[in-house]
């Protein structure tokens, strides 16, 4: 790709570090679409968004040259944006199917994915890029993404509103601590992002050992 687009090795480190910076803007303002729209709806929308990036960067090798760095780097901007509900909306959704004392096997079934993805996907990802060259990348993650989101719209519940949970099995999460009726309701919570809970988190010692512990296993 940086061979193709003529792109130097500084603006293509500008272009890797676009999608970490909005990712991590977008992470509190996400947070709130979650808790006042719910899982479902935010994660589909955001889906829908991010292989629709995906899918414009693989044309944006078609744009004039003087336009090719700054369309690919603010559809990058947009692609973290977009994806910024993923994490803190994989975690709501284990609050709610998952009782306490099985959240953690959940959490890292779904934090495994991603790396997993990594190795199943990079063998073909190299096959295409040699075979139709590095568009075909961004084509088939936007094609396969679009897939998935119709997936998600199908087979996504809340908990009460699975086709095929019975009552007992809604009562087992629930006593377990599992917050079954999270999203229930036209809108699930209005209570804005204030300053008062903000500093209350980055106040929080166990917050901050998170971040430790995440900032090490990303070394």
């Amino acid at each position: 790709m940086q061979k193709a687009l003529g792109i130097n090795a500084a603006k293509f480190g500008l272009l890797l570090s676009a999608f970490g910076w909005s990712y991590l803007c977008g992470q509190l303002p996400s947070g709130g679409l979650l808790d006042r729209f719910g899982s479902k709806r935010v994660y589909g929308i955001s889906i829908v968004a991010w292989s629709v990036c995906a899918f414009l960067i693989g044309l944006a090798g078609y744009v004039p040259a003087a336009w090719t760095f700054s369309t690919i780097y603010t559809l990058l901007l947009v692609s973290g944006l977009v994806q910024s509900p993923v994490f803190p909306g994989n975690g709501r959704i284990v609050a709610a199917w998952f009782p306490t004392v099985e959240r953690g096997r959940a959490s890292a079934i779904f934090n495994s994915s991603q790396y997993f993805a990594l190795g199943a996907f990079a063998p073909l990802f190299g096959w295409l890029t040699q075979r139709y060259g590095w568009q075909s990348c961004f084509w088939f993650m936007g094609v396969f993404g679009l897939l998935l989101a119709f997936a998600w719209s199908k087979t996504f519940y809340n908990v009460p509103d699975h086709p095929l949970i019975s009552r007992q099995e809604i009562d087992c999460i629930e006593q377990g601590g599992g917050l079954v009726r999270m999203d229930c309701g036209k809108i699930v919570r209005r209570n804005p992002l204030t300053w008062r809970p903000s500093r209350c988190c980055w106040a929080s010692a166990c917050l901050w050992g998170s971040i430790s512990a995440s900032s090490a296993s990303t070394r």
